[in-house]
């Protein structure tokens, strides 16, 4: 059984935390600070977990990092071909005889090296022209760059790290209490009984920016499998 790497454990809960959570479940543990420890390996699975599925990112967030880049791009060469003259000038004076090596790390500033091009030339300098040109075709790279991501599926990801977190959450509970660990919202999505409020509080603690809808909608997902979790992750921890 794998063991989560130890930079995935940090301190989530503080014991006020975790009184208080109990008081939102109506949970006492016979070991509160076992149950403290618990809750901190739960968490510490989630971080690794949600580390391991990162890689596979949206086409979606893809192709918004991408329209990033490119609108800062186009700012960036729209603000220099509105520089007043006397910032250009400035600017120019700069490129001709300031930072030695800006672009290369070579003697002269602002070179581009040539290596590995058929052509007789070491380098090329760089005037402001024709820098304000490779940010203009950079910022078209950008925006034609989406055309070369492939066919990835456009919708929502998974998050994996909370699924496999509710899982552990739910066998955790029904260990300390035989609460049903039941799901009820009320019209505006709102969780009312102690579970959920439970579930929401909890991962709350660990990812605030996560809707607490998505956290209600994975612990509907674990009441309807309702069984144990195999090939289950060891937190490793040392209490």
């Amino acid at each position: 059984m794998p063991i989560v790497p130890p930079e995935f454990h940090a301190p989530t809960y503080t014991p006020e935390d975790v009184a208080r959570l109990c008081r939102i479940g109506g949970l006492s543990p016979a070991d509160p600070a076992r149950f403290r420890q618990d809750l901190e390996d739960c968490a510490a699975i989630y971080r690794w977990e949600s580390a391991r599925h990162h890689r596979t990112a949206r086409r979606a967030d893809l192709e918004r990092e991408l329209a990033k880049s490119a609108k800062l791009a186009r700012n960036l060469a729209a603000a220099l071909d509105t520089l007043p003259p006397k910032a250009r000038d400035a600017l120019v004076t700069e490129i001709e005889t300031g930072i030695p090596g800006a672009l290369t790390g070579s003697e002269t500033p602002f070179e581009i090296s040539l290596d590995g091009l058929e052509t007789e030339a070491l380098s090329v300098a760089l005037d402001l022209p024709a820098i304000e040109r490779i940010i203009g075709g950079l910022a078209s790279a950008l925006e034609d760059a989406p055309e070369r991501l492939g066919n990835g599926k456009r919708g929502a990801q998974r998050d994996w790290g909370l699924r496999l977190w509710m899982r552990n959450i739910h066998d955790l509970w029904c260990s300390v209490t035989d609460q049903p660990f039941t799901r009820d919202v009320t019209d505006d999505g709102q969780a009312i009984t102690p579970a959920s409020q439970f579930c929401v509080a909890a991962f709350e603690q660990i990812n605030p920016d996560c809707p607490a809808s998505r956290v209600i909608r994975e612990q509907k997902a674990s009441i309807s499998t309702s069984r144990k979790i195999a090939g289950r992750i060891i937190a490793n921890s040392d209490s």
